[in-house]
């Protein structure tokens, strides 16, 4: 590290903690302060500690160089928003490095499908420099190796070669021996030796460059940890960073399918448990835990949950068109099914282990292969995504996802070739594996072009025409008929004596058959008992639901499971399947049943790879009931369906527990006449308060106030918020106001006066339940119109409205005193502006990208020093806009002057360019048709 950047996080730390070196603080501290309090100057203290090793496996990795800031940012970014998953927190730089290795693949991705269309791609590769090819042919080979490592071998391997770090500083931070150090580190190294050797490369010269160049991303641009630092506390999200942030939180649940073992076994294992339960049965083992599983069981929620979509914008969709076969031709009588995936909910999926398809509607198309369908018109406050699907005797499926806000779809949907799948399994040993049931979990393709991809995480047992399951004979033989020729299929397997696990099939190229086998992990069992913390009595019927875990912490589907009378559970757990791991890692969360005031719990399991049994017990601790009321103002009236999400707080509370469930899986929601009751503990916390629509006005609150009790920091959204000190046991009651706010509706056109559909809308209305900080991600406005819901005719809004792609924008003021007609907003040419950008000498910065940021919300910035200037809040989203496709092909760089033009800034807004320091930004706005020239700009600590 640089000594001017280690002087700088030396500084950061030191005004965290007062105290101590560098060293001295761990990253589980830091990151600690950074969840309890938004505190931005922690988070850069992680972007200058873990920085270097991400840009260095970002120049390793990419295909172009030009995506090296946004990637960089994007790793950060998703730590930003998945800092509370990450469980193992000393083993950050791990985290960090797999993430950073998954954002440039994907960047990679996108990079390759715009050169396709590109004819200029030829020459750009001809004009890299030799030495960065061939870093572009060794950097992604060594970080794949090194990625295969297993965990206790890549741990020190990422800290010491990529990092920099002596053994005795890795062993400090992994509290691990210098000997241990030392031993899996040499264990680590040979292991590269021998697959680089096997791959045709020179290792120890290979290995010496990787070293040097981890080492030598030590002097980390300063620009870069605060443009990362301020994209954590909520502003300045660079457009390609925020998309490729979002794309990988989307592969998520690719990934998590194929890792995790689904609800497809609860049916099973329920019926078979169930029968131990019949009196008369075998009772010699009356001691033995009974499995007993539900598939269909609801959240259960302190009170009666109301329909949460608001009747105004749920309707009717009409799904119309027509299917055709392989060849293009009408397939007559082909059966078709709508479903939908939503990609949030007002209540937490996870008890019931996942988030299934839902049919919505089914039907048979006619003798021209025609179909209509009315379905429910989801409301546009959950973003689901429709699908409809498409199946013929004969062939494979069809998919088509729409968007679930227009009240009309028409689609044509093209069936596959037909795939059968003849499958085979065995155990370790090699013996077949016989009366093994094999379910179709997901199908389709992984990329973006092409069929897509549809999945469930339950069972869809309501859906006919869903591929049926298969059972494998006494040679543990099966077949698959009518899924299709996709690239992807994934399949469950459960038995008696295998682990419950997904397996994979691939297809490079499209055949009529496909011969696979696999070998199946055999049954990993755990058990225990579920008890009261305080009185040590059993928990009848808690809900567990245990998920696969992973080192970077995000977990998928899960499988959901009850204990019995006594509280005791036993569940077949999904194998580990990792290359080479020594350790299965499992997420455990425990659930009360009924209505009660106990509050659950997690745990993580690290399960050694040759155990086959373990025993987990849990204790819940018991908290207390806080009583109130929902209203509305002005009427008065009691607000029915709100949702009550209860958090502690960190700092500064010593009742403060870290392994509870809370947020929106221990939600409460009022019923019909606005009451509640929600489980809380005792101590310092808060009620986020989300009414049952989006029509309630979002009031100021900054992440400050939340976390410390101080004013300032990031704009929090929800609709009413509680703060809470309570003593052990007491009985409070907490009236809850919510301002009903009034929807503005808006036609938006192109200068022509005519309906533009591709116009995007930022503001900070319209803000989906859950997410408590504005993204910076725009709305689609359907149909050329759009809905501004939530507005305060005493506050006006500002709101960006653009089409990108046509440089097309305007800024408008909305108010509530605007409801009740129509509004026309026009857009109008986009402006643009000329800069060069220099360093703190006046040299030139070239191939220097700047991310411009728009205020929507005027006020001090969230991101200033020092934090006691935090008197308001403020929102900024990146240029140009992430929602829009064609904005992040479209990057602006210096040229070997440091000049360049920045084109498409939207009229009439205010935009904020430079550096992080408070003195280096300067704020400009453009009129439409206007290039406006801000002359030098300086970035400090650029070099």
């Amino acid at each position: 590290m640089a000594s001017g950047q280690l002087g700088s996080a030396l500084r950061t730390i030191h005004r965290l903690f007062a105290e101590g070196s560098v060293t001295g603080v761990s990253d589980g501290e830091i990151l600690e302060r950074y969840l309890s309090r938004g505190d931005e100057a922690a988070f850069e203290a992680l972007v200058a500690r873990h920085g270097p090793m991400v840009l260095a496996v970002c120049r390793r990795t990419l295909d172009d160089r030009s995506d090296l800031d946004d990637t960089f940012q994007a790793t950060f970014l998703v730590l930003a928003r998945r800092a509370r998953s990450v469980r193992d927190r000393v083993a950050l730089g791990d985290w960090l490095y797999g993430v950073a290795r998954r954002v440039c693949l994907l960047a990679n991705r996108s990079a390759a499908r715009r050169r396709r269309h590109e004819r200029q791609a030829a020459e750009r590769r001809k004009a890299r420099e030799v030495t960065t090819v061939a870093n572009d042919e060794l950097g992604p080979v060594i970080d794949e190796e090194i990625e295969r490592l297993p965990a206790p071998y890549r741990l020190p391997t990422v800290l010491c070669l990529l990092e920099g770090k002596t053994q005795s500083e890795a062993a400090a931070e992994l509290r691990w021996s210098e000997g241990m150090v030392r031993g899996r580190l040499g264990r680590a190294k040979q292991r590269l030796r021998a697959r680089l050797i096997r791959r045709g490369l020179a290792p120890a010269a290979t290995l010496a460059a990787l070293a040097r160049e981890g080492v030598g991303a030590g002097a980390l641009p300063s620009a870069l940890i605060e443009t990362a630092a301020r994209a954590a506390v909520g502003g300045g999200v660079s457009a390609s960073a925020a998309a490729l942030t979002q794309e990988l939180i989307n592969t998520m649940l690719l990934k998590t399918v194929m890792l995790s073992a689904t609800l497809f076994v609860a049916g099973a294992i329920a019926l078979a448990a169930s029968a131990a339960l019949i009196p008369g049965g075998d009772q010699t083992q009356s001691d033995r835990p009974r499995e007993v599983l539900s598939t269909s069981r609801t959240p259960r929620l302190p009170a009666a949950q109301p329909d949460p979509t608001p009747p105004n914008r749920v309707g009717i969709a009409l799904v119309l068109g027509q299917v055709l076969d392989p060849d293009g031709k009408a397939a007559p009588g082909a059966r078709v099914a709508v479903v939908h995936r939503s990609n949030a909910t007002r209540q937490s999926d996870n008890k019931q282990g996942g988030m299934p398809l839902k049919p919505l509607g089914m039907t048979r198309a006619d003798a021209e292969g025609r179909f209509r369908l009315e379905v429910p018109r989801e409301s546009l406050d959950l973003f689901p995504t429709y699908y409809a699907l498409a199946t013929v005797e004969g062939h494979g499926f069809g998919i088509r996802s729409f968007d679930p806000g227009l009240d009309r779809q028409e689609l044509t949907i093209r069936l596959t070739p037909d795939q059968v799948i003849h499958g085979r399994l065995f155990d370790l040993q090699g013996q077949p594996a016989a009366h093994v049931t094999v379910d179709v979990t997901a199908f389709g393709n992984e990329s973006a072009e092409g069929n897509e991809m549809v999945s469930s995480d339950l069972p869809l047992t309501s859906v006919s025409l869903w591929p049926a399951a298969a059972t494998s004979d006494d040679q543990g033989r099966y077949t698959l008929r009518g899924i299709g020729r996709f690239p992807l299929v994934v399949l469950h397997v459960r038995g008696a004596a295998c682990a419950d696990q997904s397996l994979v099939v691939r297809s490079d190229k499209p055949v009529a058959v496909r011969e696979v086998s696999h070998a199946l992990a055999p049954a990993m069992i755990m058990r225990g008992r579920v008890t009261l913390e305080d009185t040590g009595a059993p928990m009848p019927g808690a809900r567990l639901v245990i998920h696969k875990g992973s080192y970077d912490g995000w977990t998928g589907p899960g499988i959901a499971i009850d204990a019995d009378a006594d509280g005791r559970y036993r569940v077949n757990l999904p194998p580990y399947e990792g290359e080479g791991d020594d350790y299965n890692g499992y997420l455990i969360w425990c659930y009360p049943s009924g209505d009660t005031p106990y509050i659950g719990v997690t745990k993580e399991l690290k399960w050694p790879k040759a155990k086959r049994g373990h025993t987990l017990d849990f204790a819940l601790p018991r908290g207390q009931y806080l009583r109130g009321k929902v209203t509305e103002r002005p009427s008065g009236r009691p607000v029915a369906g709100a949702s009550l999400i209860y958090s502690q707080r960190l700092h500064g509370n010593k009742d403060y527990r870290d392994n509870l469930i809370l947020g929106w899986d221990n939600a409460a929601v009022s019923g019909p006449d606005g009451t509640f009751r929600a489980t809380v503990m005792p101590g310092l916390g808060h009620l986020s308060v989300y009414g049952p629509t989006l029509d309630y006005v979002y009031p100021d609150m900054g992440s400050f106030q939340i976390f410390s009790g101080k004013p300032g920091g990031s704009r929090m959204f929800a609709h009413a918020w509680a703060m809470l000190d309570l003593k052990p046991g007491e009985d409070r009651d907490v009236p809850v106001t919510l301002q009903r706010g009034v929807t503005v509706h808006a036609r938006i056109v192109g200068p022509d006066g005519r309906t533009d559909p591709d116009a995007m809308v930022h503001c900070i209305l319209n803000q989906h339940p859950g997410i408590v900080r504005h993204a910076g991600y725009g709305l689609p406005a359907r149909g050329g119109r759009f809905e501004f819901t939530g507005c305060d005719p005493e506050r006006p809004v500002t709101a960006l409205v653009f089409d990108y792609g046509r440089r097309l924008g305007t800024t408008v003021t909305i108010s509530g005193t605007q409801a009740g007609e129509e509004l026309t907003i026009r857009l109008a040419p986009c402006g643009s502006a000329w800069a060069r950008f220099v360093d703190e000498k006046g040299q030139p910065l070239v191939s220097y990208t700047p991310h411009p940021m728009a205020v929507l919300a005027p006020g001090p910035r969230s991101y200033v020093k020092p934090p006691q200037r935090l008197l308001a809040t403020e929102d900024q989203i990146g240029f140009p806009a992430p929602s829009s496709p064609k904005a992040y092909k479209q990057r602006e760089q210096t040229d070997s002057e440091g000049r360049v033009t920045l084109y498409g800034l939207v009229p009439g807004a205010t935009y904020r360019i430079g550096g992080a320091a408070d003195d280096a930004w300067r704020e400009f706005t453009v009129a439409t048709g206007q290039t406006v020239d801000l002359g030098d700009v300086t970035i400090k600590d650029s070099e």
